[in-house]
């Protein structure tokens, strides 16, 4: 028989020994297994480990309903959940707040190096509370948001434990609160000041537009009044060429008379009795000469009043009539009116009712107290059960198991030397 063949009998042979050794050794096996496992539980029980556990989902349509109040904020379900959701999830907000509960006063007064309790307790969360959701949170979208998302705290104390987690619970929902209600008062402001900024415009819409009113009724009064004195002074012209030319009239009209010796005026020889004659031979449509009717002393006198007269305006109808239109032009109600005018948003329908919608949004009483933004589906205080009791058991059976193989090994090996 080849070595190799021999070599390998043996091999055989020794394995088939091993497995009737351990059959043979199978109580003391089992033995030792349970022995391990007892110890195990018994660890487990004075070592007992609870687990807290919370759980949320997304808020209820009321609330979102009460969030959008008045319209100013656009939040759905998923948004406020989303937040929610990073808050209570943030591990800075996780240690401020297990440092200001029970739980965190309870680990600090274990740690003897009082600089290290943040790396300490930052290590306690980061071991002991777990999220145990069945998805997580994107920075802009959610998942699934048909299942719950949970937060698992372990440790000894579950009542402490179950109030650390209520607390956070809490505080996050006031956080939530407060960041909403930020968010409200400067969308709010951001819409207040739009209608501000509207009104402004308008009102500065209404005084350009009244400002060019005045500019255009200025100049078109300032047009007037330059049409009706070039009227005036074509009148006051005219009524003084006309006088001067009655004036050359009257003298030739004088000169005349003198000629023919008719001094006095011929009034009398018109209106003489019925037996008096006089018999002139004019043309059709003609009058008498001024230089029979008057006579050269009338006429000499009537000359000199024209020529003594120094204003012609009292005799010419029309320049009264002028002067009253310009004078009332000059005292325009309505330019006088837009002048003084102050405030010219009185003046715009649509500022009133900017105004109106301004007014609202400030009275409007936006109060989210005692609102729970997210929907709390499973108390951490509502039950408690021990955790990894079964895991240890078992764990101390193997490793049982594993000892007492060991040990019949070793005695296997100890009975083949004497051997």
């Amino acid at each position: 028989m080849a070595r190799k063949d021999i070599e390998q009998l043996d091999d055989e042979i020794d394995l088939r020994e091993i497995i009737l050794a351990i059959w043979n050794r199978k109580v003391f096996l089992i033995g030792i297994s349970v022995v391990f496992a007892a110890i195990a539980l018994g660890y487990a029980k004075l070592t007992k480990t609870y687990s807290n556990t919370i759980s949320f989902n997304l808020p209820n349509n009321e609330v979102v309903a009460r969030v959008n109040t008045y319209d100013i904020l656009e939040e759905t379900r998923e948004s406020i959940f989303s937040n929610f959701y990073q808050k209570i999830t943030n591990k800075e907000i996780q240690l401020e707040e297990l440092k200001k509960s029970p739980l965190g006063e309870k680990l600090i007064s274990k740690i003897e190096n009082i600089e290290e309790t943040d790396l300490i307790l930052r290590n306690y969360l980061a071991k002991n509370l777990n999220d145990t959701s069945d998805y997580k949170v994107s920075k802009n979208t959610l998942d699934k948001f048909n299942r719950n998302t949970s937060l698992t705290l372990e440790g000894d104390n579950y009542l402490v434990q179950g109030d650390f987690l209520l607390e956070l619970f809490f505080q996050i929902n006031d956080y939530e609160r407060d960041q909403i209600t930020n968010e409200y008062k400067q969308n709010l402001r951001k819409k207040i000041n739009e209608i501000d900024s509207d009104i402004e415009f308008l009102t500065n819409q209404e005084r350009n537009n009244r400002l060019s009113k005045i500019q255009r009724i200025i100049l078109s009064d300032k047009e007037k009044i330059e049409a009706l004195q070039l009227e005036r002074q074509r009148l006051i012209d005219k009524a003084k060429s006309d006088r001067f030319a009655r004036i050359d009239r009257l003298m030739e009209a004088r000169e005349t008379a003198r000629d023919l010796g008719i001094i006095e005026n011929n009034f009398k020889k018109i209106n003489s009795s019925k037996d008096s004659t006089l018999t002139l031979s004019i043309g059709d449509n003609q009058k008498l000469p001024n230089w029979y009717l008057y006579g050269e002393k009338a006429l000499s006198k009537e000359i000199e009043l024209l020529q003594l007269r120094e204003n012609d305006e009292s005799f010419i109808a029309r320049v009264n009539e002028i002067d009253y239109e310009i004078d009332k032009i000059k005292n325009n109600t309505e330019l006088k009116f837009l002048k003084s005018r102050e405030n010219d948003a009185l003046y715009v329908d649509r500022i009133f009712e900017l105004t109106a919608e301004k007014n609202k949004l400030l009275n409007q009483n936006f109060d989210l107290k005692g609102v729970e933004f997210v929907t709390l589906t499973k108390s951490p205080i509502e039950k408690t059960s021990n955790s990894k009791t079964l895991l240890k058991v078992l764990l101390g059976a193997i490793v049982g198991f594993i000892f007492g193989l060991f040990v019949i090994l070793i005695q296997n090996a100890l009975k083949a030397k004497e051997a």
